[in-house]
């Protein structure tokens, strides 16, 4: 099982991007959950997007491998694990519930 790398590294450089854009760097004059909130539905979105059309895009500008199912079964392991890295803390940051961010899920 080879773990791609370049993968990971391309997704960890989206997720970082997503945050900026969405969040930024600096905090809100009155940090609230109100105040975070669209940004995060937003950063939400950019990893669907992320995920939904920029992975699939990479995945069919490369040369095919040996075992193509395979392949997207670990490139969909990493993301995965990748994306539940970053959605579920966002617990901290909001009111959702456990149930809530599980259906984002």
């Amino acid at each position: 099982m080879i773990l791609p790398r370049g993968l990971v590294i391309l997704i960890t450089l989206w997720i970082f991007a997503a945050w900026w854009i969405c969040i930024g760097i600096r905090p809100p004059i009155q940090p609230t959950i109100s105040s975070y909130l669209p940004g995060i539905r937003l950063f939400i979105a950019a990893l669907a997007v992320g995920m939904c059309v920029a992975w699939p895009m990479l995945r069919l500008s490369e040369r095919p491998t040996r075992a193509p199912i395979r392949q997207v079964l670990i490139d969909f392991v990493t993301i995965a694990v990748l994306l539940h890295m970053v959605i579920w803390p966002l617990r901290l940051a909001t009111n959702w519930s456990p149930q809530r961010l599980g259906m984002i899920d």
